[in-house]
């Protein structure tokens, strides 16, 4: 803390000031071994490769990182004032408030925020209405009591947004006074927005989890063509275009270059001229450049080739008869998408519905006191 030495802290506070300390040395030491390792990993991949590549996705990363680590700092600075600020506030009030004693009881929300608590002065009342507090968490994995309490009060001004602190077993409890109602209102919108992101989200999920699998389908239906096509009828054809292909294809979050042989030939069927642009089942890009050379390589313009047909549909043709090792490459790549869509997608709806069953037991708790 800047502003505040642990001796002029109320008793009650200088345990919470020792866990903040201790919050804000562990985030800033993770936070350096995550950017240092980073750092060394990245140097030492491009210095080892030694490619022009590495060393420019290196240089990027560095140009990366450098606003990222101003920016965690000025967190940790933004978090560092924001304590002091409550620490000095609770510290002010329980030194210069005459306390009372309340009792608070859940009166049904529950968030990040804080618990809502309706508040019983049972000394003596105010000359205010319906109390309501808003009892704060102290960190992130602190949770404010969810049961009945009775505790010291330390309020001074007793209006929404005033601050006060609570004293229960020796714990300070940091908060402020809400209007009821007018929180519960906001809460409710909050809520009901969050809900329709969520299922915006998970059903846009949806629909490209089931394009996948459609697209997955489709593979299949080639691997079974393609397993068929080692009995299919032989056929006299000609290379008519040999070229190669290129297209943007997905390579974890970014799109790299992707290749494959486009390839078109013509073969005659009794006495009916077709046409393919199918050298193989399941010829989609991949970063492979070599292997879609080769293929190049293999069937230049103007050679002659055996053509394998459907004899049941001539348009069906291929230049290599029972090759599925593409198609097994292709269908395993797309299974996988096809089941982190779609667990994506499950688990946001699943969500969804556990953020709508939890909101609907609040507003009914809540009606209680706010109605």
């Amino acid at each position: 803390m800047t502003d505040l030495f642990p001796a002029s802290l109320h008793p009650s506070l200088q345990q919470l000031n020792a866990t903040h300390r201790r919050l804000t040395r562990s985030l800033s030491l993770l936070f350096f071994l995550i950017m240092a390792g980073a750092l060394v990993f990245m140097m030492t991949t491009a210095l080892s490769n030694r490619s022009m590549e590495n060393l420019l996705i290196f240089a990027v990363a560095g140009l990366v990182i450098l606003p990222m680590i101003a920016l965690m700092w000025g967190l940790l600075w933004y978090l560092e004032r924001w304590m002091t600020r409550r620490l000095t506030d609770a510290n002010r009030l329980l030194r210069s408030c005459n306390p009372v004693n309340a009792r608070l009881t859940p009166a049904g929300i529950s968030n990040k925020s804080g618990v809502l608590m309706a508040v019983q002065i049972l000394d003596r009342r105010p000359a205010t209405g319906l109390l309501y507090a808003l009892i704060e968490p102290n960190t992130s994995w602190t949770r404010p009591p969810r049961q009945e309490i009775t505790a010291q009060f330390y309020c001074q001004d007793w209006q929404p947004d005033g601050r006060l602190v609570a004293l229960h077993e020796g714990r300070a409890l940091l908060g402020k006074l809400v209007d009821g109602k007018k929180y519960y209102r906001q809460m409710k919108w909050v809520a009901i927005v969050a809900v329709t992101v969520l299922l915006v989200v998970a059903t846009s999920l949806a629909v490209l989890a089931f394009q996948k699998y459609q697209a997955y389908q489709i593979l299949q239906q080639q691997q079974q063509w393609a397993e068929a096509s080692a009995n299919w009828s032989e056929a006299s054809g000609r290379i008519i275009r040999a070229e190669l292909a290129t297209a943007k294809i997905p390579k974890g979050k970014i799109k790299v270059d992707g290749y494959w042989p486009r390839i078109e030939f013509g073969y005659n069927v009794a006495g009916v001229e077709e046409r393919s642009i199918t050298p193989y089942f399941c010829n989609e890009p991949t970063t492979n450049r070599k292997a879609a050379e080769t293929w190049l390589a293999e069937y230049p313009v103007g050679a002659a080739v055996t053509v394998y047909y459907d004899p049941a549909d001539s348009t069906h043709g291929v230049l290599k008869e029972g090759y599925t090792a593409a198609c097994q490459v292709a269908l395993e790549a797309k299974r996988w998408d096809v089941i982190f869509g779609a667990s994506i997608a499950g688990f946001l709806f699943l969500l969804v519905v556990a953020m709508a069953i939890v909101l609907r037991r609040q507003h009914r708790q809540a009606r209680v006191f706010l109605e």
